[in-house]
């Protein structure tokens, strides 16, 4: 299974590990993706080496607050609804544990998920980063975060830990997490030194960019897919599929090290996820679908859109 997994275009900052037994029959292995993040000494934003917990698929879509399955979620270190995504990157900010599901469906979001982790940990750990200080209010993030995680706790783990249970309210959404979201979860990196090709993509230049100078696309330029949402969706590719794109001043044939660190250092001060996206639909990609080397391919105007004003 693992090996079909990598053949994509999109998937090759995986490929290295295509020979790795990810999935026992239809389930998720948490032992291989451990053994991985040890081996590339994956770590959090505080330095605390990245574990994958796992978490039955079944708990994290509860019926209602309150009910049985809630308080198994809990029992499992997750929350409800209204808290459990704010919880999972808190608890991973706190510990470097990654809840992961690894059966249903949803196996698949977070198998990319680790995938992505294991790959560009400088990036992701940033993005956690975001996600926790965009949440928890600014007087003081870290002892807001430990009173609540202490709030789960039995009573006497919590006085044992010295932590009020009555916990500064964090905050559910903001402008600045709704875009590290929708990054993390659909983001691409676009890596070239050619400005005029990133010109071309924020201004919707299909006809140019996928035609005209496709060969300097593929010479110049390449996409790196970080969202792991985008990896899932991939799997039944459809053509309006859209990444939403940051550009990197970086030479397109660089490592994942180089890679990862140069997005981080771009993204480190918030403002290019505060800036708009670049919408890049993905079978437009020259060798990302076979029936992209008909120029007809991008005369629909659903898909590649006429141009905007460059920002």
């Amino acid at each position: 299974m693992s090996q079909d997994l990598f053949d994509a275009p999109w998937a090759e900052p995986f490929k290295a590990w295509s020979d790795q037994p990810f999935f026992e029959g239809e389930s998720l292995s948490l032992a291989v993706l451990n053994q991985l993040a040890t081996q590339e000494g994956v770590t959090n934003r505080r330095g605390f080496a990245v574990r994958f917990v796992g978490l039955p698929a079944h708990l994290f879509k509860l019926p209602a607050v309150g009910s049985v399955q809630a308080a198994e979620m809990r029992s499992h270190g997750a929350h409800c609804p209204a808290d459990s995504a704010a919880r999972y990157e808190q608890r991973i900010w706190q510990h470097g544990e990654i809840l992961t599901r690894t059966t249903g469906d949803e196996r698949w979001h977070d198998f990319f998920n680790a995938m992505v982790w294991l790959r560009f940990p400088r990036l992701k750990s940033c993005l956690n980063d975001f996600h926790v200080r965009s949440m928890v209010d600014s007087t003081n993030a870290v002892e807001t975060m430990a009173m609540n995680e202490a709030a789960d706790l039995p009573e006497p783990e919590a006085q044992t830990a010295h932590v009020s249970r009555a916990a500064p309210a964090v905050r559910r959404r903001g402008r600045l997490r709704d875009r590290v979201t929708l990054f993390d979860e659909g983001g691409a990196l676009v890596l070239t030194r050619d400005r005029s090709l990133i010109e071309e993509l924020a201004a919707f230049d299909w006809e140019s960019l996928f035609v005209r100078r496709r060969q300097t696309f593929v010479s110049q330029l390449r996409v790196v897919l970080v969202g792991h949402a985008l990896h899932q969706k991939l799997r039944n590719p459809y053509k309006s599929l859209c990444a939403q794109c940051v550009a990197l001043d970086v030479a397109p044939d660089s490592d994942w090290p180089a890679v990862d660190a140069a997005a981080s250092a771009a993204l480190q001060d918030g403002q290019l996820l505060r800036r708009p996206f670049m919408p890049l639909p993905l079978l437009g990609i020259p060798g990302w679908c076979a029936d992209n080397q008909d120029p007809a391919f991008y005369n629909d105007r659903h898909v590649f859109r006429p141009g905007r004003r460059v920002r």
